[in-house]
C-alpha cells in the first residue's frame, strides 16, 4: 500500500510515495464518497500513469504527477468546454510564472505546449451516475526535466527553462489548483471561453501534417480554430473545411 505523507500546509493534499494511477486513486475517493472539491492527489512515484488513449506517460520521479477532484461545474454537454477551461488554467499558470521570452500555447484538446515541445499533459476523466456529471477527476503530468515522451516528441521540462533555480513541486501544484479553481469561478461563459481557447491555440493559422486513423491517410492543412463542438477545424490543401474530432486525427512532427 502506498505511504500518505501528511502535510499541514497543504491540507487538501494527499501525497503518496508510489501509487498505480493518481487518476484511480481520485476516482477510489469518489467511488468511496469521501471526495472532496479541490481535493488533489499526488505522488513521488506513479507506477502505470494514463495518457491520452490509453497510452502510457513515461514520468520521471522529479516530474509534477497529480489529480485535482471537483464537482461538476457545467451540464454534461459542457465537457469540453471544461476540458478548455482546464488547459486555459494551466496554460496561464506556466506563462505567469515563466519568462515573457516563452511560448505557451495549448495544443489540442489539452496539452501545453511550451516552444512548440511539450511540457503538460492533461488527461480528464468523469464520473458520472444516472446520467447525471457529477464529478471530474483532472489528471495533470508537468514534466519537470527534458526527455522524450512517449510518442517519441521531443518534450521540455521546468528545469530547461528555470535552469538553477529551484523548484518546488508543491508550490507548482498549489498553483495550478488555485488557478483551475479560480478560472471555474470567474469563467462562465462558454463562448468567452472558447474564444479564449482559440487565441492562444497551439499552430494556429500554420500548416501542420495530420494522419487521419480512419485509413491512415496522411495530409497536410492549416489549423483554423476548435468549434464550439470541441471538434478541429481545419483548412485543406485543397480549399476544403473539415472537422475533427478528439481520438481521430494524429499529428505529425
Amino acid at each position: 500500500m502506498a505511504l500518505t505523507l501528511k502535510n499541514k500546509k497543504y491540507p487538501w493534499l494527499v501525497y503518496l510515495s508510489h501509487v498505480n494511477s493518481t487518476n484511480n486513486y481520485a476516482m477510489e475517493y469518489i467511488s468511496d464518497e469521501v471526495a472532496q472539491h479541490g481535493m488533489v492527489i499526488a505522488a513521488e512515484k506513479q507506477l502505470q500513469p494514463k495518457a491520452q488513449r490509453e497510452k502510457i506517460w513515461k514520468n520521471e520521479d522529479e516530474d509534477i504527477k497529480m489529480s485535482l477532484i471537483l464537482k461538476a461545474p457545467f451540464e454534461a454537454d459542457k465537457i469540453f468546454v471544461f476540458s478548455m477551461l482546464i488547459a486555459l488554467a494551466v496554460q496561464y499558470v506556466l506563462e505567469e510564472n515563466l519568462p515573457k521570452s516563452v511560448d505557451v500555447k495549448i495544443k489540442w484538446p489539452n496539452d501545453i505546449y511550451i516552444n512548440e515541445r511539450k511540457s503538460t499533459g492533461i488527461l480528464i476523466e468523469n464520473n458520472f451516475s444516472d446520467g447525471k456529471w457529477n464529478w471530474a477527476v483532472v489528471g495533470i503530468g508537468q514534466n519537470v526535466k527534458s526527455k522524450i515522451d512517449f510518442n517519441e516528441l521531443n518534450a521540455i521540462g521546468l528545469e530547461d527553462i528555470l535552469k538553477e533555480q529551484e523548484l518546488d513541486p508543491f508550490w507548482w501544484m498549489q498553483e495550478i489548483r488555485n488557478a483551475i479553481l479560480n478560472f471555474l469561478h470567474i469563467y462562465k461563459n462558454p463562448e468567452k471561453i472558447i474564444t479564449t481557447y482559440n487565441a492562444l491555440l497551439f499552430r494556429k493559422n500554420k500548416i501542420q501534417e495530420f494522419v487521419a486513423l480512419d485509413d491512415n491517410k496522411r495530409f497536410k492543412a492549416k489549423i483554423i480554430k476548435i468549434n464550439t463542438k470541441g471538434q478541429l477545424v481545419l483548412e485543406e490543401e485543397n480549399g476544403a473545411i473539415s472537422t475533427w474530432i478528439h481520438g481521430s486525427i494524429k499529428w505529425v512532427f
